[in-house]
């Protein structure tokens, strides 16, 4: 079906039809969904089939035989660049798209248009190559897209991981004039069209849209989105991602590739009868150096191995599969299956009720969505990659043939497919309305947030992810300090617990923490629990602890940042509110006599020949939701060197690739010298440790998520080994696990603010390296919230790291010439000689030569003497050659990047000094005049940040919505009620610090002036709940609106952080027994846990 110019659809002949197909160059997986449906529509029906792929040609040949199948070999996109077996390169990937598909993209559209029109393509079909669908546009046919995922999804974390200076691979700002109310939208050198205002935005003002669109540096997607935006419609297979890029879409059953031969029939030809049990190693791309040993599998096993190299020698019980073998057959004649997830693999083993044993891969990001449908139809065990590489296969294979995987959804999407492509190459219109380009910049719009931000759960999510979502019962809930008069839940947690040592005081989320534990009771009576599905972390705690033994709950809380932020490395004084939000930890430590080990870790301690040794065993709720496993353990001999604990280096390296395991392994990277105050306890008091983690604190929010685990893992442990360690000292120890562990270049406050703070007062701090300088009351007219952007932020990113080590070469550079003056070997330089620096006193220059912490420069010295001195910016190979380091012990320069200076330097110079003033005007009487400047320093803050390059688009949006806020008519007539916003911690998105009149205000007087949607239309995308408290007040109201703006012009419905709770110094620890213990004559499932 041709589009001629006019826009009339030519219908094309029934009896014959020429599809174009473009494979995407990612995985067989693709292929090999490509070859059902062209089997069933195209061959049968006399079609014309061209593929384009750059997969091998077996692939397709090996199943469809067939004149009419012409495969032309070219790649058009690069998927994602593995750094190994198991791992994605992140920034090689998008690299690798930048070399593949934009730089050559002029010429890859050349080309292909010129194909198209020579074959006389009626229908492009695209899985889910980007520019096939900008190619037919161009050539005048009609596209339609088949996938699960698109790939801006994929690459949208991997753009926030690389930073602001690899944004040009993905998305460039298409915008260029707005002239007489007609928006013109720029995409590779052509406009998409000039469209009217008022249709694209449905009566908003034109003047409204162009200050926004300026003011909040738009920018879109390109060469990904705006090429899907260009297809009829998606035809969306299970297991799919968020695929905002698509707004009519047409859901399909699995695409499955028949079978050939039946169980018995391929069992029969390999020899293997139905005594034998079989499993299929379905494992593309085996680590480097890796060998199948003979004792990987238990006796009576045997296992095809798929895609091994002639080279490769086996043992005599793995048998080698040819290249070109069909696998669907030997799929469902195998007992199960043992491999990485795709989308070939998940759908054939659900097809096939086949159990599938994978092991979770890094940074495959359409990976969390098919592995949730995997286990949602109980047909997955997740094996641990150390268990893999080791041999421990026999806990996972015996759990795996145990399952019964319930998938009872049609498994015929290729024949669906088949049909609604062939209709919509004759003339039938899918769509639910004809695109018009102002829905597809709608569409776009959206898409531009979403790749700004890591991959979230407010869009186009599967019912079975929402549902797996819902089935976690066991969060906490967020915290009341005031009971009021219902005290029901308190002695709900008297009656099952007896509270030995602390309080749980008033707070809800600790007493629904404890009522979690006591829920775990249905997972571990097999009589109580009646629910078919069952979440994998459920079972994995259900007979986690013994229940007659005493527990230990700690609490650490989230913070926000209100003053401070990154400035906290250069030893400013930092003003932090710990929040409602906090994270439990309960642990328990048993003698390995008694222990209760999952059954992957007693076949550990089984294959080390030795009797029970020391186990760390920790359960992590919601982990799932960050695409990380819900369990973690290790033998705690492994942290030892000999007779001393491993050295920093040597904890990195064992937990850096157990990054998928990040929250489980952050509770256990305990800092070494943690250990010297263990060791003082005797030998046989080395128990077991059974860790239970549930954390409310939103992650990746820049609101201390990781401190909070931290800090709660360590007091929960310090507490359960009766060691009394003080809150300052516990944070700084927390601080050495995130920058010399973790890898995280993050300064103190955070740690301090979980372990130090107290409810709604200010933790005030001078960060040299780490001074409480007290608790500063929020007055009762003062109130801060933190709402989110929707953009990740994370402090072990690039933009954050570069910041820092800009900052610290700044530093370096000031003592250097305060040394050069005192020396007299400083070249006048910028306008300033020898004598006017002289004239400073010798003694303030000393002090500067010997400058530890840069926030220690007054402002005033700082523009005197060496702001006009330092470089904008500086090539990490030049700083070296002339400075040797820069004196930072947790960053490192990169020879080949280069570094702002000037600007990260005087950032926490002029910080020190807003800090102070804001701390004293906090103390001072109350008046707008107090309020107006608190506001104006979050402000300053701000937009220095931004100098620094850590803003984000989202943030600066938020930012802009409260001063509108603060600056209507209706705000200055009633006093106002926002005062000033800034972005918060690390920067470069997470939370936007508000600060604002704690008022009642009628609700009725702000509806009236309700502000409507910039962007009307987006909203229809998100699910994310409006978190607010309690009672309506007019700032509720006023809150909602910005939320709802944000939402209109994003589509992204941020979350609101708001109220205080204590530190875990002040919560201290819960030491618990449980009055009723469970019968422990009931076999656990967590014993069935692997």
């Amino acid at each position: 079906m041709r589009i001629e110019e006019d826009g009339d659809r030519v219908s094309a002949s029934r009896q014959h039809l020429v599809f174009a197909y473009y494979v995407t160059g990612h995985g067989f997986g693709h292929a090999t969904r490509v070859v059902e449906k062209t089997e069933e529509y195209e061959f049968n029906l006399g079609h014309d089939v061209h593929v384009v792929s750059a997969a091998p040609d077996f692939v397709f040949t090996s199943e469809v035989q067939s004149p009419r199948l012409f495969i032309r070999k070219v790649l058009l996109d690069c998927g994602a660049v593995q750094a190994d077996a198991l791992t994605v390169d992140r920034l090689a990937s998008l690299e690798k798209y930048s070399e593949t598909a934009v730089a050559p993209r002029a010429s890859i559209l050349a080309t292909e248009i010129e194909w198209l029109n020579s074959i006389k393509a009626d229908l492009v079909v695209s899985d889910v190559v980007p520019v096939a669908c900008r190619a037919a546009a161009d050539a005048g046919i009609r596209s339609v897209c088949v996938t699960n995922f698109s790939w801006d999804f994929i690459y949208a974390e991997y753009v926030m991981v690389a930073g602001n200076h690899h944004r040009s691979i993905v998305w460039q700002s298409p915008i260029s004039e707005i002239p007489n109310g007609v928006l013109r939208l720029n995409f590779d050198g052509c406009h998409l069209g000039e469209m009217g205002i008022g249709g694209l935005l449905q009566g908003h003002r034109c003047n409204d849209i162009q200050a926004f669109l300026k003011r909040a540096k738009f920018v879109l997607p390109f060469k990904i989105a705006e090429d899907y935006s260009h297809c009829e419609f998606l035809i969306r297979l299970p297991g799919y991602c968020p695929m905002p890029a698509f707004r009519d879409v047409i859901d399909v059953p699995l695409v499955v590739r028949r079978l050939h031969k039946s169980r018995k029939e391929v069992r029969k030809e390999l020899g293997i009868g139905e005594d034998v049990k079989l499993v299929i190693f379905n494992f593309g791309g085996q680590p480097a150096g890796w060998k199948l040993k003979e004792e990987y599998l238990p006796s009576g096993w045997l296992c095809l191995v798929c895609g091994a190299s002639d080279k490769d020698e086996l043992p005599p019980n793995f048998l080698r599969l040819a290249k070109d073998v069909y696998t669907p057959d030997l799929i469902a004649a195998s007992d199960c299956m043992l491999g990485k997830i795709g989308y070939g693999t998940v759908s054939e083993a659900l097809a096939f009720k086949l159990p599938f044993v994978f092991v979770r891969r890094d940074y495959f990001n359409e990976e969390p969505f098919l592995r949730n449908m995997l286990e949602y139809y109980q047909g997955g065990v997740e094996m641990i990659r150390r268990d893999l590489l080791t041999g421990h296969w026999l806990p996972y294979l015996e759990r795996a043939i145990s399952l019964k995987p319930c998938y009872e959804g049609g498994i015929d999407g290729g024949e669906v497919a088949a049909r609604i492509l062939q209709d919509t190459a004759i003339g039938k219109n899918y769509a639910s309305d004809k695109f018009s380009g102002a829905r597809r910049l709608r569409d776009a719009i959206v898409l531009g947030y979403q790749l700004q931000r890591a991959p979230g759960r407010d869009v186009c999510i599967p019912d079975w992810y929402a549902n797996a979502e819902n089935e976690l019962g066991l969060r906490t809930g967020l915290p009341t300090i005031e009971m009021n008069d219902d005290s029901s839940l308190m002695n709900s947690c008297t009656e099952d617990f007896d509270i030995l040592h602390g309080d749980v005081q008033g707070l809800s989320d600790t007493m629904n923490f404890l009522k979690s534990l006591v829920k775990l009771d249905a997972a571990y009576d097999s009589g109580k629990d009646t629910e078919k599905r069952k979440i994998r972390e459920r079972v994995a705690a259900a007979g986690l602890f013994n229940w007659e033994e005493e527990i230990f709950v700690a609490r650490a809380p989230g913070r926000l940042d209100v003053m401070g932020g990154i400035a906290d490395y250069s030893g400013s004084l930092v003003l932090q509110m710990p929040i409602r939000e906090a994270c439990h930890v309960a642990v328990q430590r048993n003698h390995p006599s008694k222990q209760r080990l999952w059954k992957h870790a007693q076949a550990r301690q089984h294959a080390k020949g030795q009797g029970p040794t020391p186990v760390l065993q920790i359960v992590s709720y919601g982990s799932e939701l960050s695409n990380r496993g819900p369990t973690f353990d290790m033998d705690l001999s492994d942290f030892m060197d000999g007779d001393q604990p491993m050295s920093y280096e040597k904890a990195k390296k064992y937990f850096c690739p157990r990054s998928i395991t990040k929250v489980g392994s952050i509770c256990c990277r305990v800092d070494p010298g943690f250990n010297d105050r263990i060791s003082a306890l005797s030998a046989q008091d080395v128990l077991n440790f059974m860790s239970m983690v549930s954390s409310a604190v939103p992650e990746g929010k820049g609101v201390s998520s990781s401190a909070s685990v931290e800090v709660a893992s360590m007091s929960a442990i310090a507490a359960a080994h009766g060691l009394n360690i003080s809150p300052r000292d516990l944070a700084l120890l927390c601080q050495k696990v995130e920058n010399h562990i973790v890898g995280a270049p993050c300064g103190v406050m955070d740690q301090m603010t979980s372990a130090c703070g107290e409810t709604n007062k200010l933790l005030a701090m001078i960060c040299q390296p780490a001074e409480v300088v007290g608790h500063v009351e929020i007055p009762g007219h003062i109130r801060f919230w933190g709402i989110d952007s929707g953009i990740r932020h994370s402090v072990g990113g690039a933009d954050y790291g570069s910041v820092r080590i800009g900052t610290f070469m700044g530093r370096k550079m000031i003592k250097s010439m305060a040394a050069a003056v005192l020396s007299r070997s400083l070249p006048s330089s910028n306008g300033i000689s020898h004598y006017e620096l002289e004239e400073e006193g010798g003694e303030l220059l000393e002090a500067e030569a010997s400058l530890d912490y840069l926030c220690n420069l007054a402002p005033h010295r700082y523009e005197a003497l060496y702001a006009k001195m330092l470089p904008e910016s500086m090539l990490g190979e030049t700083f070296l050659e002339r400075y040797a380091d820069h004196n930072d012990s947790v960053t490192v320069i990169d020879h080949k990047r280069s570094y702002g200076v000037r600007a990260n330097a005087r950032h926490p110079i002029y910080e020190n000094f807003r800090v102070k003033a804001f701390k004293a005007l906090l103390t001072s009487a109350a008046s707008d005049e107090q309020l107006t400047s608190l506001g104006e320093l979050l402000y300053q803050c701000h937009y220095s940040y931004s100098d620094c390059g850590l803003g984000s688009d989202g943030t600066d949006r938020l930012v802009q919505l409260v001063q509108e806020m603060q600056h209507n008519k209706v705000s200055k007539f009633e006093d106002g009620t926002l005062y000033g916003a800034k972005i918060t911690g690390g920067g470069s998105g997470g939370t936007v610090c508000v600060i604002g009149r704690n008022c009642l205000r009628s609700s009725q007087q702000i509806l009236e002036h309700g502000l409507a949607f910039l962007i009307s239309g987006l909203c229809s995308f998100t699910r994310h709940p409006i978190h607010c408290a309690g009672v309506v007040t007019g700032y509720l109201v006023l809150k909602i609106q910005i939320q709802q703006r944000y939402k209109g012009a994003t589509g992204y419905l941020p979350l609101v952080i708001e109220g205080s709770s204590p530190g875990a110094g002040k919560f201290g620890y819960l030491r618990i027994r449980r009055r009723f213990p469970p019968k422990q004559s009931v076999v656990s499932l967590q014993s069935n846990y692997n």
